[in-house]
């Protein structure tokens, strides 16, 4: 389970910059690393050294290539989160192991409005932001390679293209994301691709275009993406993928790929059907997964109780807001494996009253778990200091 907070807060240290605007740089500095110096200490796994260590790869690696600071207090629509930040940093809260804190953030550095930003995919800025990174980390590329190459837009035109078909106060046209998961002392890279994105450019099957590149990389998915494919033929709503994720690691040490959708209904009747697979996952880990969730969704759904008819779905707060209304689900794939792992995502602003509704449910949530997040207002301090 994870808990996103994000936020504007004032600047730890001075910064370096690559390349950047140091004016640009000092602003995203004060937005990311008072959040993410809490996190990290409230989190209580990292080391003195650990913390230290990752504020400072964030400010030499990360802040240089973020971009632009705003033009202006104008909000702006940001397609990867909800709201106005290009960054979004989250505690990640597990059975299996000590807190994990990761961020995600939409690269958009110096190099953004060159003739550098519309080269061929292996050539252009994407490109060579990423391996700034993927080095620092000594990531595997491999699979990202292939996938830039089918995804990223190529052109000045493609660009302008999306932006047209965009909400006017786009802040910017999303070519990825990069996600970086600090577990200890480490750092471990992921990369995320809008596939539909380059549809809207191209006029291409963007979920043909996934299955097909996902065919083609080494070792491949057919078994779970066959599973995908027939799971998705039985769905009365249509199951478009609209991000693609990547461990930016060794397929043969364990790399996966999540493709993540959406669906309108939260009904639990729903959500049910599409954590088994339409009945395709039985096994006695998926089921207590279920039974975990089950206790447990009325307080997601910001529900005094559980609704007595599994086929109600609750309205969401905000249905405008269509790159993030209802649940999110994710199928992981992984080589050997032959069927996907589901993953449930819910927003909570579309269903709560305040974010203290949100703090004091998931507080509820981790009680239930025997976590000591859940107890003397432990979450609650650390959401109010990250803040």
């Amino acid at each position: 389970m994870a808990t996103e907070v994000s936020c504007s807060s004032s600047k730890l240290g001075n910064g370096t910059s690559v390349g950047g605007s140091v004016n640009d740089d000092a602003y995203w500095s004060a937005q990311y690393l008072p959040v993410l110096s809490s996190l990290l200490e409230n989190a209580g796994t990292y080391t003195p050294e650990d913390r230290a260590s990752h504020l400072r790869f964030i400010e030499d690696h990360v802040i240089p290539n973020v971009g632009p600071r705003p033009a202006s207090l104008d909000a702006v629509y940001v397609v990867s989160h909800f709201g106005s930040s290009t960054f979004e940093a989250s505690i990640n809260f597990s059975d299996k192991g000590k807190p994990c804190v990761r961020f995600t953030f939409e690269p958009h550095g110096p190099l953004a409005n060159s003739a550098a930003a519309t080269a061929p995919p292996t050539q252009g800025y994407p490109y060579k932001q990423v391996l700034d990174i993927a080095d620092a980390v000594r990531a595997d590329l491999r699979w990202f390679n292939e996938l830039a190459v089918e995804f990223f837009l190529s052109s000045e035109q493609e660009v302008a293209a999306v932006k047209a078909m965009m909400p006017p106060n786009l802040a910017r046209v999303p070519q990825y994301y990069i996600a970086l998961d600090l577990n200890g002392g480490q750092r471990q890279m992921k990369v995320y691709f809008c596939p539909l994105i380059k549809q809207m450019t191209t006029g291409m099957n963007s979920d043909e275009a996934t299955f097909n590149v996902l065919n083609r990389l080494d070792p491949g998915f057919a078994a779970p993406l066959k599973v995908i494919s027939d799971f998705r033929a039985t769905c009365p709503e249509p199951l478009a993928i609209q991000m693609i994720g990547i461990d930016c690691v060794a397929p043969e040490a364990g790399a996966r790929v999540k493709l993540y959708t959406r669906t309108e209904s939260n009904s639990w009747d729903n959500i049910r059907h599409h954590v088994t697979l339409g009945g395709r996952r039985s096994d006695e880990t998926t089921l207590k997964g279920l039974e975990i969730l089950g206790e447990i969704w009325n307080l997601l759904l910001d529900e005094p109780e559980a609704t007595a008819d599994s086929s109600v779905s609750k309205p969401v707060n905000d249905p405008t807001n269509v790159w993030h209304t209802s649940i999110i689900y994710s199928w992981e794939v992984q080589p050997g494996k032959a069927l996907p792992d589901v993953k449930v995502y819910v927003p909570l602003w579309q269903y709560s009253r305040s974010n203290r509704a949100i703090v004091g449910n998931l507080e509820e949530v981790f009680r239930k778990q025997g976590w000591s997040w859940g107890t003397d207002g432990t979450y609650r301090k650390s959401v109010v200091d990250a803040l």
